[in-house]
C-alpha cells in the first residue's frame, strides 16, 4: 500500500521507479526522465532501460554470494541492504531477483489532474450510484482507470472515463457511432457503468 501511495502521490509521469516486482518497497532507483542530463525525453527513457539492466546485472552477480559481505562490492552491499527487513528466507529473497526488476511510472501529476477534472461531475456521479443501490465510492474507479479523462482512448479501443469497449458501450445503451460517442460523456457513461 505504501508503494502505491507513493506512486500516486509522490512520483510524476516523468519519473520511473526501478523496483522489485515481488517486494515493491525494494526501490533500487528513481530515474527522472526529463532530467536535463539526458538531453531529451527519448534519452531519459533509454536511461530507465539502462538502470533496469544495471540492477539485473548487480542481482545476478549478488546471487552467487548472497549474505557474504566480504565478497560483495559496495554497490552489491547497498542492494543487499534493501532486502534486510523482508521477513522471508534469504534463499527466497535472492531466488530469481534478477528476473523481478521492473519499473513503474509515477502517477502523481495524472492523479492530481483527475481529481481536479472530476470536481464538477463527482456529486452527480455519486448520486447515480446511490440511486442504483450501489456504493457511492464506485464513482472513484475512473480515477485509476482513466484519471477521469472523458477523452482518453486505449490502444484496444476502450474510450471515456469508464473505458467502455464499443460493443460494451452499445450493450449498455450508449451511442457509439462515427458522429456520437457517448462513452465520452461523463454522466451517460456513469449511468451505463452503474
Amino acid at each position: 500500500v505504501d508503494f502505491w501511495r507513493r506512486i500516486f502521490t509522490q512520483y510524476t509521469t516523468m519519473q520511473a521507479v526501478i523496483h522489485d516486482a515481488w517486494y515493491v518497497n525494494v526501490i533500487y532507483e528513481v530515474v527522472n526522465i526529463n532530467d536535463p542530463v539526458y538531453g531529451s525525453e527519448k534519452e531519459g527513457w533509454k536511461a530507465v532501460s539502462a538502470a533496469r539492466e544495471k540492477y539485473v546485472k548487480i542481482l545476478e552477480s549478488l546471487a552467487d554470494h548472497w549474505g557474504d559481505m566480504e565478497k560483495m562490492t559496495e554497490t552489491e552491499q547497498q542492494v543487499y541492504a534493501l532486502f534486510k527487513d523482508i521477513p522471508e528466507s534469504s534463499h527466497f529473497k535472492k531466488a530469481d531477483a534478477k528476473d523481478r526488476v521492473r519499473y513503474q511510472v509515477g502517477q502523481a501529476d495524472r492523479f492530481q489532474a483527475g481529481i481536479i477534472r472530476v470536481g464538477q461531475y463527482l456529486p452527480t456521479m455519486k448520486q447515480i450510484f446511490i440511486d442504483a443501490g450501489l456504493p457511492e465510492k464506485l464513482a472513484y474507479l475512473p480515477l485509476i482507470e482513466s484519471a477521469f479523462n472523458p477523452e482518453v482512448k486505449s490502444f484496444v479501443g476502450a474510450a471515456g472515463m469508464w473505458q467502455f469497449m464499443p460493443a460494451t458501450g452499445r450493450e449498455f445503451r450508449l451511442a457509439v457511432t462515427p458522429m456520437v460517442d457517448e462513452r465520452r460523456d461523463p454522466l451517460r457513461s456513469t449511468r451505463a457503468a452503474a
